[in-house]
């Protein structure tokens, strides 16, 4: 063996501190804050950011889960407001005939023979679609102002003009079926007196003209729901929600009478791209539009509306 010893490089150790020293320098950064630079670990920083992506990305399931939510709310309150429409023209159809029958062609002999058997069906018809009728002119009732202009308007157009006529109908159906089930099949002996006819004539003809002024008002405001509305509401943004029930709440004639009927514009919009967008479709059914334009009322510049009370 050789006798000449090889000592190590002293420098090389110092090379590695160094190293060490740079690794250690370079996992720390520097993020600005509030106009200065704070140091902090670049492995915190790395968590801090995952961790706020991971966040965004439960909060976007989240918003589209509550997204979905809405828009099938929406589609079974339509539904349901459609069929409401529909069993309010069957019963206009169906008061204006009865009306016509009892003052035409009901004689003593004839309801005896034949309408006692359907009176009953036909009282039951009555009642299912003015109960039906009254909870869809619940769903279109909007109170929330106590000042005279705002009045006028909710009685106009705010479901006031088909509860109240729905409301007397319901009690005209409830007197006039005493008369019915004193002519049904069950009696043996049925008693039909004239004042008794009379009495029952002239409900008939009540209970017709309510139903007709219902429907027809109705038919002039079909879309007309508070309830959906509401639940459109949810469509938008938590703060401009909470702006836009302040707004109510307070009664502002100004807002209500500038500032709605001009927000179809961006606000819908803006709402109509995040609902595709979220949903990861490329269009809207046509019908759900119509509502949703209903429910984005309010001003299509939401910092000109003062915050709502904590």
């Amino acid at each position: 063996r050789s006798g000449n010893i090889v000592y190590p490089n002293m420098n090389y150790f110092d090379d590695i501190g160094l190293d060490v020293k740079e690794n250690e320098q370079t996992k720390d950064i520097y993020v600005e804050q509030r106009k200065s630079f704070r140091r902090t670990r670049r492995q915190v920083l790395e968590s801090a950011l995952r961790q706020a992506s991971d966040d965004r990305e439960a909060q976007g399931m989240l918003e589209t889960a509550a997204l979905k939510s809405v828009t099938q709310a929406i589609a079974v309150q339509t539904a349901l407001n459609l069929l409401a429409l529909t069993l309010q023209g069957f019963l206009s159809g169906l008061a204006v005939a009865h009306a016509v029958f009892a003052h035409v062609f009901a004689e003593r002999d004839l309801l005896l023979r034949g309408y006692r058997w359907l009176s009953l069906p036909v009282h039951a018809t009555f009642m299912v679609c003015f109960i039906l009728g009254i909870v869809a002119a619940v769903d279109r009732l909007v109170c929330y102002s106590t000042t005279l202009t705002r009045k006028s308007n909710e009685i106009f157009s705010g479901g006031f003009l088909q509860l109240i006529p729905m409301i007397i109908g319901l009690a005209v159906s409830e007197m006039s079926l005493y008369f019915d089930e004193s002519i049904a099949p069950t009696i043996i002996s049925p008693l039909v007196t004239e004042s008794s006819l009379s009495t029952w004539r002239i409900l008939s003809s009540i209970r017709a003209g309510c139903a007709v002024f219902s429907w027809i008002s109705v038919a002039f405001q079909p879309t007309n729901t508070a309830i959906l509305e509401h639940i459109g509401m949810f469509m938008l943004p938590e703060e401009t929600r909470d702006a836009h029930d302040f707004y109510k709440g307070e009664g502002d004639a100004n807002l209500a009478d500038t500032k709605i009927p001009k927000v179809f514009g961006e606000v819908f919009d803006q709402v109509t791209r995040n609902m595709m967008s979220r949903m990861g479709v490329s269009s809207i059914p046509s019908d759900m539009s119509v509502f949703l334009k209903n429910a984005a009322t309010l001003s299509s510049h939401p910092t000109d509306l003062p915050s709502p009370p904590p």
